[in-house]
């Protein structure tokens, strides 16, 4: 369709917070909650109970349910997806998406919930079904007309409701979101959804759409309902606004990354390719098969690193795929599909980053959900407006195309080098931090593995603790210049290469200490 934070004094206040939160088992429910759980479960219960990633299937269902609808070309009853005006009612969508879900998530606040009431589950899903049916099989008959637009923002809209929904949901349950536990769901889900309506018939396809919304809401709903433990206490204002500057940014670079991959998707000309408007297909499958790499990679490699970690490697392909776009006009379909792909990745990413920041405390569930939604498809509708602009003006096209092209690989390497150098400000929202009782334990061994001197064992346990180079250096009374050079000293021992990396390295020895 055209279509790793400097530990602040305040963060030292949030790091004394969380250490005050009680423990958590293999997947996040804390021990005293989950002896609240009731013996005997239903079958699908013990099964999510046995395996909890399973418990991301109905939300993964809904990001398939949105892909199969706007993005498989037999969707619509006998309808051409690939229409100015379905297009635009896709554009539609995201706008309706967008502004309900900021707009609830604002309402809500930090105290209300609106799963807090089973019921809205059933009428949003329901409004949802009914609304998708009429936008599907109406098609013929309304696409002419400001109805099919109209039905495209509501639908957009009790999307929205069924993420904040699922959101509050995962939240509640204490779901980690991470690489292996969600994005092995989401891309298998995703990528058997988009499979299975290749070979459904045309004229059936509206139907597999609508199951997939009705399963995802009978998921939520089974999940929600047999919920008996409470939402993670909030953390306070003053302890979270040091960290909004770094949630604002990674926003933005969901945000402007997805202006770029749209604007790629909409300025190839998909109309020559061989595969025609199946290209959008392939482009959605090789996202899902992207993520099923990765977290294969991190199942395999047993890695637990922070999801913004990440997000270097997405831009990086996003730069890629725009350049393969000027290179040669015979790999146009290579830079469409690394487009859509990239796109795809970064959506789940952020979920699965804000996800984390809720678990935390930073946010409620409608916000972080409201953040992680709303920078990607914000980027996503500006692209693919950005790329149908050019194609209604074809004069404009000739001349601006590749000097914008130019422009935003030129923003992608500005912000890639950006967030490279600020990484551990980002990854230390989302890594559990080591209570001070173990700080000193913890570096210890890790002075006796790799032989630190006593000055690089002092620097080391300030830095676990969260200090700046400037306040090491005030405390031990010496040069910044010479507490940087101990680090470098600490950095080649242990054989890193940033803080970040130096706290993630702190906290994997408190994760074996505990097993």
């Amino acid at each position: 369709m055209q279509r790793r934070v400097f530990m602040s004094k305040a963060e030292n206040t949030l790091d004394d917070v969380l250490d005050q939160k009680s423990s958590y088992d293999s997947d996040g429910v804390s021990q005293s909650d989950s002896l609240k759980t009731d013996v005997k479960q239903p079958a699908m219960d013990r099964l999510v109970t046995l395996n909890p990633a399973l418990k991301y299937l109905g939300f993964s269902l809904l990001m398939a349910y949105h892909y199969v609808m706007w993005f498989n070309p037999c969707s619509f009853f006998r309808t051409d997806l690939l229409t100015a005006n379905i297009t635009t009612s896709w554009l539609f969508n995201l706008a309706g998406t967008v502004l309900v879900i900021i707009g609830v998530a604002l309402f809500l606040g930090r105290k209300k919930h609106l799963s807090d009431k089973p019921w809205m589950i059933g009428i949003t899903a329901l409004c949802l079904i009914l609304i998708t049916a009429a936008l599907l099989y109406g098609a013929p008959l309304i696409l002419n007309s400001v109805v099919i637009y109209i039905l495209s923002f509501l639908a957009g809209g009790f999307e929205g409701l069924m993420w904040i929904l699922w959101g509050e949901t995962l939240t509640q349950a204490r779901a980690k979101f991470s690489v292996v536990h969600i994005g092995v769901v989401f891309g298998a889900t995703v990528l058997v959804s988009m499979l299975i309506a290749l070979i459904v018939p045309a004229d059936l396809m509206p139907i597999f759409i609508l199951i997939l919304i009705t399963l995802s809401a009978f998921f939520l709903y089974r999940q929600k309902t047999s919920l008996t433990i409470s939402y993670p206490v909030l953390l306070p204002r003053d302890t979270v606004k040091p960290a909004f500057t770094s949630v604002m940014a990674v926003c933005s670079v969901g945000c402007v990354t997805g202006i770029a991959c749209y604007y790629l998707v909409a300025i190839v000309p998909w109309e020559q390719f061989v595969s025609g408007e199946y290209i959008f297909v392939v482009g959605v499958v090789s996202g899902a098969l992207l993520i099923l790499l990765v977290s294969g990679l991190s199942i395999l490699l047993k890695a637990k690193a922070s999801m913004f970690k990440l997000f270097p490697y997405f831009l990086v392909f996003a730069i890629v795929g725009l350049s393969i776009f000027l290179s040669s006009s015979l790999l146009e379909p290579l830079s469409f599909v690394v487009g859509l792909s990239v796109s795809s990745l970064l959506e789940v990413s952020l979920i699965m980053y804000f996800g984390t920041l809720m678990q935390r405390g930073f946010f409620a569930p409608a916000l972080a959900v409201a953040l992680s939604v709303a920078s990607v498809r914000i980027g996503i509708a500006l692209g693919n407006c950005l790329g149908l602009f050019y194609e209604m003006n074809s004069d404009l096209a000739q001349v601006a195309v590749d000097p914008t092209t130019l422009i935003f690989i030129c923003v992608l390497a500005f912000v890639l080098v950006s967030i490279v150098r600020c990484e551990s400000r980002f990854v230390a929202l989302t890594t559990e931090p080591v209570a001070p009782s173990e700080i000193d334990t913890i570096c210890n061994q890790i002075i006796a593995e790799f032989k630190l001197s006593e000055r690089e064992g002092e620097i080391l346990k300030f830095i676990a603790r969260g200090n700046t180079v400037n306040s090491i250096a005030s405390k031990l009374v010496i040069s910044p210049h010479t507490v940087n050079t101990h680090i470098r000293h600490i950095y080649d021992k242990v054989g890193i290469h940033k803080r970040g990396e130096l706290l993630e390295y702190i906290n994997m020895k408190k994760e074996e200490k505990i097993s």
